[in-house]
């Protein structure tokens, strides 16, 4: 009988291995694992969209440009994050509730994470249970918004985050690296204005024969 942990342990761990594959993320060399009864379609907007049948939960992935090499990890990054989640509901009349936030780590990549729930105005109250990670790599932003309807299918949405990787690993932003481009930013501006004052100072010194 002492033996009778260990094999849920490893009934558990394998219960997910069975019945999932695991798909790519297109053109951003990154893959992840979904349930083989979900369906990949494409979507708008979007890298990649997956979905469970009759999309009792989905999963969409975005990617975007992160210029000034942000972190995703920051307090005041998962603060933005979580403010855009709140003005994409009022947008759609849902009342939105803030279940957790904060950073986590993906296969060794940073993230800002939130985890929200959200009532539309239906007559039925629909309640969208949702998880939003969001990671800095490759001077990318690749955000993962995944959502149910039903509470039950939450640990399957967090097995298929934790299965997001990059092969290789990628390069992340690092405290630093945010201030050094604004550093440059600024340099760069102020070599221009200095040109620009240069310029118009010696045009303005012969127009009055200085």
């Amino acid at each position: 009988m002492r033996h009778l942990p260990i094999f849920l342990l490893l009934f558990a761990v394998t219960a997910w291995s069975v019945g999932a594959k695991t798909i790519p993320v297109p053109g951003q060399g990154a893959s992840l694992t979904i349930p083989d009864d979900w369906t990949v379609t494409k979507r708008p907007n979007v890298v990649l969209f997956a979905a469970a049948p009759g999309e009792t939960a989905a999963l969409g992935i975005l990617v975007s440009a992160n210029g000034d090499q942000r972190q995703a990890d920051t307090v005041d990054f998962i603060r933005g994050m979580a403010q855009e989640i709140t003005d994409k509901a009022k947008a759609n009349g849902t009342a939105i509730t803030f279940i957790d936030a904060g950073p986590k780590v993906l296969n060794g990549v940073p993230a800002g994470f939130v985890q929200s729930q959200q009532t539309y105005p239906d007559p039925d109250h629909q309640v969208i249970y949702s998880r939003t990670y969001t990671l800095a790599a490759n001077g990318k932003f690749y955000r993962l918004s995944l959502d149910t309807r039903d509470p039950r299918q939450d640990p399957a949405l967090v097995e298929i985050a934790a299965s997001f990787r990059f092969a290789p690993p990628p390069q992340v932003p690092g405290p630093n690296d945010f201030i050094v481009h604004r550093i440059g930013e600024l340099a760069g501006i102020a070599l221009i204005l200095g040109a620009l004052v240069f310029f118009f100072r010696k045009k303005i010194r012969e127009y009055l024969g200085l």
